[in-house]
Order: structure tokens, then C-alpha cells, then sequence
């Protein structure tokens, strides 16, 4: 999203166009572009590190709010699902029900930031 955009490129110290520049590419979709960050050759995240995240006081919504989607939540089978991806679910300390609630809600109303082509 645009927010998310912002608190990194500040967080980093940059202006919010480089750090699309150096961080972001556009993804096509038809009359517009949808900006994502860029992921390494192995699909990980830009800012992962074997440190972890580089920018994790300022991680976008999407991380932050991981892995309390709607698309994970609907079903048991779904949350074992993404369970094979991530080793971490179901480990680590209890999420209390409003907490869930708050972060399904934070990214569902996250909009992602698009840039329409003749903009461009």
C-alpha cells in the first residue's frame, strides 16, 4: 500500500519514488500496474536477510499481519496448508481471538498501491 510504502522509504531514509526504484517492481494488470516489493531468485523478500527482516519496525501490513488472513482462516485444511510453508505456525506464544480479529481486518482494509499506465 501506499502507507507501507511510505513507512519503509522513510525508515530507510529514502524518497518514496527511489525507493520504488530500488525495492519495487510493476506487476501488469492490464490498465494499471499493482507495485510489489522485488523477491530474490529463491522468491524470498528483498529485505530478508539471514538476520531477518531488514526493515522489521516498518514491515508492510501484508507481513505484519501474516499469517491471520482470510485465505489461511477458513478452514482447518487451509491453516495446515500454509502450515507445510511455514514451519513457525502454531508455535510461539498464543494470539488472543481480538488480536486475530484486529489483523484480519487491518489487512483486508489495506489497498494496494497502483499506479495507472498513462501515469507512467
Amino acid at each position: 500500500s501506499k502507507d507501507d510504502i511510505e513507512r519503509a522509504s522513510s525508515f530507510l531514509n529514502l524518497s518514496f519514488d527511489n525507493f520504488i526504484s530500488i525495492y519495487c517492481r510493476y506487476v501488469d494488470y492490464g490498465n494499471y500496474y499493482m507495485i510489489s516489493l522485488k523477491e530474490r531468485e529463491n522468491y524470498d523478500c528483498i529485505f530478508l536477510s539471514k538476520d531477518g527482516c531488514k526493515i522489521y519496525p516498518n514491515r508492510p501490513t501484508q507481513c505484519r499481519t501474516y499469517p491471520f488472513w482470510s485465505s489461511f482462516l477458513s478452514s482447518e485444511r487451509d491453516w495446515k496448508d500454509e502450515k507445510k510453508n511455514c514451519p513457525g505456525l502454531d508455535k510461539g506464544k498464543k494470539i488472543s481471538k481480538e488480536e486475530i480479529e484486529r489483523r484480519l481486518k487491518e489487512n483486508e482494509l489495506n489497498t494496494p498501491y497502483m499506479v495507472f499506465k498513462h501515469r507512467i
